[in-house]
């Protein structure tokens, strides 16, 4: 199977920071707009019920190097979580759905009705809105409304409330009513609209998959090997030079976070590719299980799901 997802900035690990005091909090905001996009996958977003920092990354390295510059460059003092995985959703095929809010409560209602059809898109590409809308059948003032509902929908997902990623949304039918229909009402049957349509486009789960090089002596391959195999890693090639024998494997990244094995290694990332997610299972609170080497909660859907290779 082609890796899903080969974006190389696009973030794969998040940390939550926060601020010690109120001016602390304050001054962080600012700290991290100047911060944004150096490196060029770092972003931060606040959730704006909690007030919850989340910091996102292309490599613990470089969200240490955020936190560090936080500390020592604008002397702020913030206490920050271990790393998570992000892991994403997205689908595998073309699928259509159908969204309706209309609601009648005396005087002025409301009323959105809108269809959309959404299509996988090449790993990387995001989100894409096409508006297919004809003669009026939906007025232009809601076009907008419809497209945020959509992306708004997306990024609590269908499966697991992960980010929904590379799909194409294309409106192509609907209707309105000339007395209440609202922005409000077409941006929730936009939400309705996409979520219906998303379970039906065989919506799977996918996580970061890292190249990594494991060096170890000939005399070991066999246990160096073995332990690629228990991290759920696809040995790529096997080369020796001067003695030393350096294995370059495909290991997900929920695996090598806290790994603290045998073999040296070095990563970097190569591609997201498809979980067997369980059906049902709640992902925001699943936690990694491995007796081999415990370690703490990984991501919030940081379960550790059988790696699809076919």
């Amino acid at each position: 199977m082609a890796p899903l997802h080969s974006n190389p900035f696009r973030p794969i690990l998040s940390v939550t920071v926060t601020a010690e005091s109120e001016g602390d909090r304050e001054r962080l905001t600012e700290a991290l707009t100047e911060c944004a996009g150096t490196p060029p996958s770092f972003t931060a977003t606040t959730d704006s019920d909690s007030g919850v920092v989340k910091l996102r990354g292309e490599s613990e390295e470089d969200l240490a190097a955020i936190c560090t510059r936080l500390r020592s460059e604008y002397q702020i003092d913030i206490a920050v979580s271990p790393p998570q995985v992000l892991y994403l959703e997205t689908i595998l095929k073309t699928s259509e759905g159908e969204g309706k809010y209309i609601r009648q409560t005396g005087g002025r209602g409301n009323y959105g009705h809108v269809k959309i059809r959404l299509e996988p898109q090449d790993s990387g590409a995001g989100i894409t809105f096409i508006n297919e809308i004809h003669s009026g059948v939906i007025p232009e003032p809601y076009f907008h409304p419809i497209e945020q509902g959509i992306r708004e929908a997306a990024r609590g997902g269908i499966l697991a409330g992960l980010e929904f990623v590379d799909f194409k949304a294309t409106l192509y039918d609907g209707s309105h009513h000339e007395a209440d229909s609202n922005p409000m009402a077409f941006h929730t049957a936009a939400t309705l609209a996409f979520k219906e349509a998303a379970r039906r486009a065989d919506p799977i789960v996918i996580e970061p998959i890292m190249t990594t090089a494991f060096s170890t002596i000939e005399s070991r391959l066999s246990e160096t090997l073995a332990e690629i195999n228990s991290l759920r890693g696809r040995v790529e090639e096997v080369a020796t030079t001067h003695g030393v024998t350096t294995v370059r494997a495909l290991v997900p990244l929920c695996e090598m976070l806290g790994y603290q094995g045998p073999a040296a290694h070095a990563m970097h990332f190569s591609c997201y590719k498809r979980t067997n997610w369980p059906p049902g299972n709640d992902a925001a609170n699943a936690s990694v299980s491995n007796p081999r080497n415990p370690r703490p909660n990984t991501g919030s859907s940081a379960v550790s799901p059988d790696w699809d290779w076919t």
